[in-house]
Order: C-alpha cells, then sequence, then structure tokens
C-alpha cells in the first residue's frame, strides 16, 4: 500500500518535527506505487501552477 500525504507546512524537514500529522490536510492510498507516483505528480504540478509552491524547491530526486 502506497499513500500520498499533502500537508500544510513552512518549514523542512517537516518529518523531524513533533506533531507533523496535525499538519496533513488530505490523504490518498494507492496499491499500485505507479498510481501513487501520477497522482503526486499532478498533485504537485496543480499545486505549482497556482502559485502555491515553487517547484523548484521541491525534492523531487527520489520519485519516478
Amino acid at each position: 500500500m502506497y499513500c500520498v500525504v499533502k500537508l500544510y507546512g513552512d518549514c523542512e524537514p517537516w518529518w523531524f518535527l513533533e506533531g507533523w500529522e496535525e499538519d496533513i490536510v488530505a490523504a490518498k492510498e494507492f496499491k499500485d506505487y505507479e498510481e501513487a507516483v501520477a497522482f503526486y505528480h499532478k498533485e504537485r504540478q496543480s499545486l505549482a501552477e497556482v502559485g502555491v509552491m515553487n517547484a523548484q524547491n521541491i525534492c523531487n530526486d527520489s520519485i519516478h
């Protein structure tokens, strides 16, 4: 099982912060890795298009 989680946050690395789970605004589960990655890329692109994030600031090296 794979999960794509959307968080609200203003700092990295968020996973080091206690209580980061409270910042989850959405989560979607997938049985298939490729579906999860495709969904991630779609969400990332849509956030970049509306200016919520600067896509260059997102570490994407480990997600194909």
